[in-house]
């Protein structure tokens, strides 16, 4: 469904905690083929990010983990310019979605905007205003 919404020659950036950890075999399992058109970049790492959600240090330095998430971004966006969109695959990562789409200029993905893309769509509201 995302790939369908890039422009042709538009890549997706995938941020996730552990890149190891996505491999071809999960990659292949939700339906993402081996060709597409993807850039998957691992929190792995940064120190912060590491310690407190790959090694659950029990604590977690919120500013430290927002620059490294948001730098891992910009950074993944510099290297592949024709990245169109970033998908945030970790369930720890919603929390600087803004953050990251200011300082990508690109479109975000995550859980939160599924449940809210279906929730919409099965809890829908009356239409008041101008067409």
């Amino acid at each position: 469904m995302l790939l369908g919404a890039l422009q042709p020659r538009q890549r997706l950036g995938i941020l996730c905690a552990k890149q190891s950890s996505l491999d071809q075999r999960m990659l292949t399992g939700v339906g993402i083929r081996e060709d597409a058109p993807i850039v998957v970049a691992g929190m792995e790492h940064s120190p912060g990010f590491r310690g407190a959600i790959l090694e659950d240090q029990g604590w977690m330095d919120l500013d430290q983990v927002r620059g490294e998430v948001v730098g891992t971004a910009v950074r993944l966006v510099t290297d592949h310019p024709e990245i169109g969109a970033l998908l945030l695959e970790c369930s720890d990562m919603p929390p600087y979605a803004k953050q990251i789409q200011d300082a990508t200029g690109r479109p975000v993905w995550d859980y939160i905007t599924l449940i809210d893309w279906i929730h919409s769509s099965v809890v829908r509201r009356d239409y008041d205003g101008f067409i």
